[in-house]
């Protein structure tokens, strides 16, 4: 059972990587030399992997047992996804062409 301490730092997880890319887009693409559109890619991701942890998170909180093993399934999923995407991302910032 998770507390709303938790819950907050899920919701700070989702709102700080949006506002950084708004505000910084340029710089990034100057230091990596990866478009802003993949960072934003990135992003989808891993907001849809924390999204898809609190989720499970309410279903845990409201006694849905009958439904947990579906929001696992999905969380994994997501979390899938947000690796894979992570490390075509990380691949594209190592081995850049110079």
């Amino acid at each position: 059972m998770m507390d709303i301490t938790t819950i907050i730092v899920y919701v700070i997880l989702l709102i700080m990587p949006i506002s950084y890319l708004l505000f910084f887009r340029k710089k990034l693409h100057f230091f990596t030399g990866v478009s802003p559109n993949k960072f934003l890619l990135v992003y989808i991701f891993l907001s849809f992997m924390v999204t898809m942890n609190l989720f499970v998170i309410l279903i845990d909180n409201c006694g849905l047992t009958q439904y947990y093993s579906l929001a696992e399934m999905v969380q994994a999923a997501a979390s899938l996804l947000a690796v894979i995407s992570g490390l075509i991302f990380f691949r594209k910032i190592i081995f850049k062409k110079e």
